[in-house]
């Protein structure tokens, strides 16, 4: 049910209704969590799009890192979060922490719109470039673009990043 409410953009009625599903769901097996989990980024996502409630989605996403702090979505998101706000370090710090948890194939979480860890590993080298500087970041993004299969948006993502940096004609030679 709130999921289709979701679907209509009916923000209040949908975040009532994760609510609801995240309190009534016991948590005391993994598919509990997961549905704990799930709901309270559901609910993340309704105060994201309203603008101008950052702390209710910081909230929510620390809550669901609580939940399953296993899992690497929260941490994307919230790496995403503090990334749009302009709050590189404290980015740096979620994704870095969300990569250490890749590891973990999602499973049904496809509806999240979690990208997986190529996803993660972006904001990791967009996080990078605007906190410690160049070289890393831009190690980070080609190793990213030209090493792997990635989707377009990303791949995008790691092009604009690539020309930021000024690649091709500051990349230095290395001889391994």
């Amino acid at each position: 049910l709130a999921r289709e409410y979701d679907l209509r953009e009916q923000g209040a009625a949908a975040f009532g209704w994760y609510l609801r599903a995240a309190d009534m769901s016991p948590g005391k097996t993994w598919d509990d969590r997961w549905i704990q989990y799930r709901s309270i980024i559901m609910g993340a996502f309704i105060y994201d799009r309203a603008r101008d409630r950052n702390l209710s989605v910081e909230g929510l996403l620390k809550i669901a890192i609580a939940t399953m702090p296993e899992r690497p979505e929260a941490y994307y998101f919230m790496a995403k979060h503090k990334a749009t706000n302009n709050d590189w370090r404290e980015s740096l710090m979620y994704s870095s922490i969300g990569l250490q948890q890749c590891d973990i194939t999602p499973e049904h979480d496809s509806d999240l719109g979690y990208p997986g860890e190529h996803g993660m590993h972006m904001l990791y080298a967009r996080a990078k470039w605007k906190t410690d500087g160049r070289d890393d970041s831009k190690n980070l993004a080609f190793d990213l673009k030209y090493k792997n299969k990635l989707s377009k948006e990303i791949n995008k993502e790691a092009s604009e990043l690539l020309d930021e940096h000024g690649y091709p004609s500051t990349l230095p030679y290395d001889k391994s």
